[in-house]
């Protein structure tokens, strides 16, 4: 008995931009990702505590200290602590 094929939809999107990639739309292609990148579309707008200790090169715990003593402003989406970008540049600049 043979065995339905699972459907692989990042493999079959995958195995499109390489078809077009090899076809003369490669050029295009690339022009238009190269753009997106430019304009900065995937900047992220806020971080957990984790990713804003690696980004300011901090440790962890020096993170939670400052969001316990409101040094460093965040917000609460449910159970999860989000750190914006601009509260990361407030805190940077040294506003209160």
């Amino acid at each position: 008995m043979a065995v339905p094929e699972v459907a692989d939809p990042v493999g079959q999107s995958t195995n499109a931009i390489a078809r077009q990639l090899a076809s003369d739309m490669g050029e295009d292609l690339l022009a238009i990702v190269r753009e997106i990148f430019a304009r900065n579309a995937f900047e992220r707008l806020a971080y957990s505590p984790d990713e804003a200790a690696e980004l300011l090169g901090i440790s962890r715990e020096l993170v939670h200290d400052l969001l316990r003593t409101g040094q460093l402003r965040s917000v609460k989406a449910g159970r999860r602590r989000l750190i914006a970008k601009h509260h990361l540049e407030a805190f940077l600049a040294g506003e209160p």
